[in-house]
């Protein structure tokens, strides 16, 4: 994945760093970059897989004009919330092939 590749994402924990995550989209350069604090939790997973939704979109709309650029927050959150719901049906389908019934 190019987020991954190219480095936009600044997931390891350390002294000094925020909390949360946000999803930062550059258009003059044609990347993005994502914070968060990645321990490998599920939740962490999910917020990750979020945030790269807000960075997809970005991708999609970086060749647009600027005036075809601005968007609610629905569109906003609908790339990311997409995402969300893709890591969240692959656990469940894995989870339910081992006979688990929760993702803790």
């Amino acid at each position: 994945m190019r987020a991954y590749d190219e480095k936009w994402i600044d997931f390891l924990p350390r002294e000094g760093k925020r909390g949360g995550a946000f999803c930062s989209n550059q258009p003059q350069i044609k990347q993005s970059r994502i914070l968060t604090n990645f321990d490998g939790s599920m939740s962490d997973i999910i917020t990750l897989a979020h945030e790269l939704g807000h960075a997809y979109h970005g991708m999609l709309i970086e060749d647009l004009s600027i005036l075809n650029t601005d968007y609610t927050m629905p569109v906003a959150e609908t790339a990311s919330t997409f995402c969300e719901n893709i890591v969240l049906n692959l656990c469940s389908c894995r989870s339910k092939r081992r006979g688990e019934t929760n993702l803790d």
